[in-house]
């Protein structure tokens, strides 16, 4: 993945665009925001707790068919032009030849942002085959490592949550706070949600600046239950013009092995019948 270049802070610019950015400077590090962790730094282990999806009233249903997802989005977010969409995933996703095979087949990664005019954007990330996430703790140590290596300042926020999607699919979301530059205080937050399905997986960032994220926060966590992730198609196991063997009662082959049954079975009898004579 190629990052977009980030030096400083962006007083000049919109607010849209510099959340925006800021959600795209946190990718710099790796193939995917759920990069692996190094081994020997997995963070311990941390209870997580059930998410009680809060109480706020959401707006319209996003589908996207291809890529068989569907979310009802926090009111007022939209999903970005397509051709601003297209930039992102230019910068954000290597080329489609780079991508590598797994089991003969290409993998697959797709985005989608949704802005809002006063309260952030909502980031989508689709990986195909899925990316493995088995905690909320995992979770928020994949999230962070890129920023770490890059001496960002993280701080980490709210609790650690397991909750219910559609489909009774198990999510994980983490919540925190960073900045763009070392040794600068923490600028943005942002909650991070992972779900896997079958055949993909699915990380979604809610990002905000520190003083709006109480907009975005409520509507985000209850948005992430609606999530639903479509189950793939069951290939079939066979192909061709092939036939299976006949097997039934009325085929040739079972006659033929009835009648060597009784006809071995008409010979025992026989023998037998000759055997029991009484000699002289």
């Amino acid at each position: 993945m190629r990052a977009l270049p980030v030096a400083r802070p962006f007083p000049s610019l919109t607010p849209i665009l510099t959340v925006v950015l800021a959600t795209l400077a946190t990718f710099a590090a790796g193939p995917d925001v759920a990069a692996q962790v190094p081994p020997g730094q997995e963070p311990a282990q941390v209870a997580s707790v059930r998410l009680e999806a809060p109480d706020v009233e959401l707006g319209e249903e996003f589908v996207d068919e291809e890529y068989g997802f569907s979310m009802r989005l926090p009111k007022g977010f939209v999903l970005l032009a397509e051709s601003e969409l297209a930039k992102i995933r230019a910068a954000d996703i290597i080329p489609e030849s780079e991508m590598q095979e797994v089991d003969g087949k290409k993998a697959r990664v797709q985005i989608w942002m949704f802005t809002h005019p006063d309260a952030g954007n909502i980031y989508v990330k689709m990986n195909e085959p899925p990316v493995s996430i088995d905690s909320p703790t995992h979770l928020r140590g994949s999230v962070n490592e890129p920023d770490k290596r890059r001496g960002r300042p993280i701080k980490n926020v709210d609790k650690l949550y397991q909750f219910q999607a559609r489909g009774a699919r198990t999510g994980f979301l983490v919540s925190r706070e960073f900045g763009l530059e070392p040794g600068q205080p923490t600028a943005f937050r942002q909650s991070v949600a992972y779900l896997r399905g079958t055949n993909r997986s699915f990380i979604v960032r809610g990002t905000a600046p520190i003083e709006k994220f109480d907009q975005l926060d409520g509507p985000f966590k209850a948005s992430m239950v609606t999530f639903g992730i479509q189950r793939g198609k069951i290939e079939p196991v066979f192909t061709g013009e092939t036939k299976a063997k006949e097997t039934s009662l009325t085929s040739t082959r079972t006659f033929a092995n009835i009648g060597l049954m009784l006809l071995l079975l008409f010979g025992g009898a026989l023998a037998w019948k000759k055997s029991s004579v009484p000699t002289s």
